[in-house]
């Protein structure tokens, strides 16, 4: 697929580990890649990396990860990071399929990892790695969206040392920023907005690329047979020229359904957007959001 997402995986914390997978599997199409240390791995099946990692506890992000390209690189990152005093943490091995990665929190306490991982084959959409995938599951990851109380602070370190690329900034950094490190729109996005803590990171959202509208809707219909209905859209987004449309799963984590995602060049400029109204859609002057898609779900202890 043209303009692959960077973003690896999102490994969230659920109040109810057996009632999350069942869900994922059964509404969500999604598929076990594997379970290790009391947490389970699930993928869309189209590789054999996993997508979604799920443990028990309150609800909240564990951490969130980006594809680094190979070993030399994630030393590298290592490296800046250590020179920085930001105290990296290496994860080779970790995690199911994972071949290298380095872990470090950012100033908003959200820990990312830089990883490489076994499985680097090219998908085929037509054909699933895994058996057991539903057949209106997802094609992949998109990328991760979270709240911070200092926008500016998380955005300048993944950029300057971890190598993303902004492709939009909100009201001048204040409210939020979409970065890049493939040539899709954003694999991260980082918000102010909202009623998160105002002293650290919390979840807003993963999103998950589906083919087309009518796979959208689709899938739509699927999470409402199970009790799962629309939150908010569908939509285009002004950030990212995406369609979409948000449900919460009832592990009470949100979820964003992805198409048309719009892909960037190196040397396209960084785009400025005035406010959060305005990067939310291209189809209003003046949208009006719900009240729960501003609520976050937490940072895991």
């Amino acid at each position: 697929m043209a303009g692959a997402s960077k973003a690896e995986h999102v490994s969230l914390r659920v109040p109810d580990l057996e009632r999350a997978e069942r869900f994922y599997a059964d509404a969500f199409g999604l598929a076990t890649v594997a379970r290790e240390d009391e947490a389970v791995y699930l993928g869309c099946g189209f590789d054999e990396n996993f997508d979604l990692a799920l443990s028990e506890g309150a609800p909240g992000v564990e951490h969130v990860a980006v594809r680094a390209g190979d070993a030399e690189r994630v030393a590298l990152y290592e490296e800046r990071l250590d020179e920085r005093g930001l105290d990296p943490v290496r994860t080779d091995g970790d995690e199911p399929g994972q071949e290298v990665g380095v872990r470090v929190e950012l100033p908003s306490g959200l820990p990312i990892e830089l990883v490489t991982v076994a499985d680097k084959s090219y998908k085929h959409f037509y054909e699933a790695a895994l058996d057991d995938r539903g057949g209106l599951a997802p094609l992949d990851l998109d990328h991760y969206n979270y709240h911070s109380p200092d926008v500016e602070a998380d955005a300048r370190l993944l950029c300057d040392v971890l190598d993303f690329t902004p492709s939009a900034v909100i009201a001048d950094w204040q409210a939020g920023a979409f970065l890049r490190r493939g040539d899709r729109h954003h694999d991260v996005a980082v918000f102010s907005h909202g009623a998160g803590p105002d002293d650290r990171a919390s979840h807003h959202h993963t999103g998950f690329t589906v083919s087309s509208v009518d796979h959208m809707v689709k899938l739509l219909d699927r999470l409402t047979m199970h009790d799962t209905p629309l939150e908010f859209g569908i939509g285009r987004h002004f950030g990212g020229d995406n369609v979409f449309a948000y449900v919460r799963a009832p592990d009470g984590h949100r979820i964003e359904l992805v198409t048309e995602m719009t892909e960037l060049d190196d040397d396209t400029p960084v785009q400025n957007v005035s406010d959060v109204n305005r990067a939310v859609s291209a189809w209003h002057d003046d949208v009006t959001i719900p009240e729960s898609w501003l609520e976050t779900s937490g940072l895991a202890e």
